[in-house]
């Protein structure tokens, strides 16, 4: 089996930003798996070579992970949010439309959804506000207030 080898020369900030893109994607591959039911990757040869190189602290790390966390969930709800935002505008298409939305080519369906879809993107987003709100009472509080 022949084995190509490549020369490539970073920056320490270019290496610190490859890392952070391995460190991402491991802790995105890790959560993928557990939600398979399965156990994180127990080593990862090209990230374990590029911490001893950069040698970070753990302080630098659990902020690098931190940071990244919050990439990710920043990504999931800007993608959720797109998703609702579409649903719901198609839905309002399909209920104006009625029975003759199956009669509606895919094309003029998608336009049309697209349209409602850039004009009501708002509304639809603040449908999913998780404000706090006061919970209802229980049983047990109302008889004692």
């Amino acid at each position: 089996m022949d084995t190509e080898f490549f020369g490539l020369s970073l920056t320490r900030e270019e290496l610190a930003e490859v890392q952070a893109a391995l460190v991402q994607r491991a802790m995105l591959e890790d959560e993928l798996r557990r939600e398979k039911g399965l156990e994180p990757v127990a080593d990862r040869p090209l990230l374990r070579r590029i911490d001893a190189i950069l040698r970070p602290s753990d302080a630098r790390l659990d902020h690098l992970t931190q940071a990244l966390d919050d990439e990710l969930w920043e990504f999931a709800w800007y993608a959720f949010t797109e998703e609702w935002a579409w649903f719901r505008a198609r839905q309002e298409i399909r209920k104006e439309l009625g029975s003759r939305a199956s009669k509606l080519e895919e094309e003029e369906m998608r336009r049309r959804v697209e349209q409602r879809f850039n004009k009501y993107f708002e509304k639809f987003v603040k449908e999913l506000e998780m404000a706090d709100a006061p919970l209802p009472k229980t049983n047990k509080q109302r008889r004692t207030a």
